[in-house]
């Protein structure tokens, strides 16, 4: 008889997103630093459950192929989660800082793109 999941499919990929989101960088989604990132986070899961769920794996290339990365590896595109954004930003001025944020990042991309 199979050991039961510490976590199920659904928690480990919100782990991933939310790994995903603070990182931005697809290349980084490796089984080893989300395992690193979840015991920062308190939860207690290992690289090889999220190595062994296929509903992660599957979301992970998803992830991957959301983002075009250019040669000297600095995100050029990512789709934004309007839900999820607004979620995180429930209050006029936390949305604010996130939108200045986030055109903070693609100016500086921009403008070092200009430069290479």
């Amino acid at each position: 008889m199979a050991r039961p999941k510490k976590l199920s499919d659904a928690e480990m990929i919100k782990i991933m997103e939310s790994f995903f989101e603070s990182n931005g960088n697809p290349n980084m989604l490796k089984c080893s630093l989300l395992e690193e990132y979840a015991g920062n986070l308190g939860i207690e899961v290992k690289a090889y459950d999220f190595r062994r769920s296929a509903a992660v794996r599957e979301r992970m290339e998803e992830l991957k192929k959301s983002v075009r990365i250019d040669g000297i590896g600095n995100v050029v595109y990512k789709s934004i989660d309007i839900d999820a954004m607004l979620a995180r930003n429930f209050t006029r001025e936390m949305l604010k800082n996130s939108l200045i944020s986030c055109v903070t990042k693609r100016f500086s991309i921009k403008r070092r793109k200009e430069f290479c």
